[in-house]
């Protein structure tokens, strides 16, 4: 919202002082409110590249696995009494 009020400022201004066609103003006015990415948004990716991804991931994870490496968790890795000491 505060980059819409800035650009609409920016635009008075500018066509005030003639160095802007209303072509133009009305282009910029429609890029500054067009939907812009936001924090949070997802990055889009096509459905080919995330079943490769997947892909690739099971196939590591069954490499892994036929080495005989296993995921250890935290709990495994604290010393006996550890957690009664932290709490």
């Amino acid at each position: 919202m505060k980059q819409l009020l800035i650009s609409a400022a920016a635009i008075g201004v500018l066509s005030a002082c003639g160095e802007m066609g209303a072509a133009d103003a009305r282009s910029v006015e429609i890029q500054a409110s067009g939907s812009e990415p936001q924090v949070g948004d997802r990055i889009p990716t096509s459905e080919a590249e995330e079943n490769t991804r997947l892909a690739e991931a099971g196939s590591d994870a069954n490499a892994l696995a036929a080495r005989g490496v296993r995921e250890v968790g935290l709990e495994e890795l604290m010393p006996e009494g550890e957690e009664e000491r932290l709490a």
